[in-house]
């Protein structure tokens, strides 16, 4: 994914991001899926960390699975973007944490611009555990601003194999499990975007 120059908030989360290898692992599997919210920047942000992170409500068409994933926290984390929040699920087989988050206002009055360029929200996070055969995964959720009530989300992930994977299978497991939340997370997507078009319209008719 290239770096982009409009301005991210937390550089730091994506310098993260884009650190190679993990462990002297390197991260061999890598995906994005983009999507356009017709809602402002802030809105999607916090859509993300209210319904996505802390509901798991996307179960509109095309969402997957097709129930709710029973995921609870077991952090809260801290201001508007949880950081450090870990959510868990199936008694913590699967556990998630937010590991930062770009989300201040440059300024009371310059809402989503500080310095006439646009101020991309983030967050990063991790998989810390889950009973798949990788070694490390981690996500970077980026908010950009496209004009008024307009927001382009890049959502990318990152996935490093386990080193008896790479040595004798030349990370074949890794590959499946990269097939897999790639897959899951593009469903994610379609169905966040689904929910977001359905709210925004309705919104737009009581007005």
């Amino acid at each position: 994914m290239k770096r982009s120059t409009d301005g991210d908030v937390s550089e730091t989360s994506v310098a993260q991001y884009h650190v190679a290898e993990v462990d002297g692992i390197p991260y061999s599997y890598e995906y994005t899926h983009d999507t356009t919210l017709p809602v402002g920047v802030d809105d999607a942000f916090d859509m993300w960390i209210n319904e996505v992170w802390v509901g798991v409500s996307l179960t509109c068409e095309g969402g997957f699975p097709p129930s709710k994933v029973p995921f609870v926290l077991e952090k809260e984390g801290q201001g508007r973007g949880r950081e450090g929040s870990i959510r868990r699920a199936y008694y913590g087989l699967i556990r998630e944490e937010i590991l930062q988050v770009g989300s201040r206002q440059p300024s009371p009055s310059s809402g989503t611009k500080h310095d006439g360029k646009p101020r991309i929200r983030t967050v990063l996070y991790q998989a810390p555990t889950m009973p798949l055969p990788f070694h490390h995964y981690k996500g970077l959720v980026r908010f950009i601003p496209q004009g008024d009530d307009q927001t382009l989300i890049k959502w990318s992930g990152k996935l490093a194999p386990k080193r008896w994977d790479m040595t004798w299978f030349g990370g074949l497991f890794a590959s499946l499990v990269f097939v897999l939340f790639r897959f899951a997370v593009g469903q994610m997507v379609t169905g966040w975007t689904v929910h977001a078009t359905t709210l925004s319209n309705k919104v737009k008719k009581q007005h």
